[in-house]
């Protein structure tokens, strides 16, 4: 997701990942079928998109302060 955002806002630095230190919290994987089978939910959005449109909408609140 990191990698997906910076080429969105055309940042292309190295990303370090430091296995020494621990991690910050859990790491969550979604299983989008279950989601479907369960709740009948089924995205309309990219993933890709969707970063798009937060990335829009947040600068877009920043800058009315």
């Amino acid at each position: 997701v990191l990698r997906l955002i910076l080429a969105q806002e055309g940042f292309s630095p190295a990303v370090v990942y430091q296995n020494e230190k621990p991690s910050v919290g859990r790491i969550r994987l979604l299983n989008v079928e279950k989601a479907k089978r369960l709740l009948g939910f089924e995205a309309r959005t990219t993933l890709e998109r969707g970063l798009a449109m937060t990335i829009d909408w947040y600068k877009s609140t920043i800058a009315q302060g």
